[in-house]
């Protein structure tokens, strides 16, 4: 397992929860408030980017645990 593209897509995975946290659209039971074509449209924009998006985070997890530990960087140079 490599630890570190593991957390690398954690990290993506919590920056796209905070992105679309707000934009996907909740489960509400307003009979009275029917949303508009436009906004269900938009809705849908939102839901399919959110999806793909996840999708390749979720690849990037999967391959974290299949791959091996990438080396350690070297320490970067002093500079005088």
């Amino acid at each position: 397992m490599d630890p570190q593209r593991m957390k690398e897509a954690y990290e993506r995975l919590q920056l796209l929860d905070e992105r679309y946290a707000s934009r996907l659209p909740r489960r509400e039971r307003n009979l009275m408030h029917r949303p508009g074509l436009e906004q269900i449209e938009e809705q849908m924009k939102h839901l399919t980017s959110y999806t793909f998006e996840l999708r390749d985070i979720l690849e990037e997890l999967f391959l974290s645990f299949a791959s091996a530990p990438r080396p350690p960087r070297p320490p970067a140079p002093e500079t005088v």
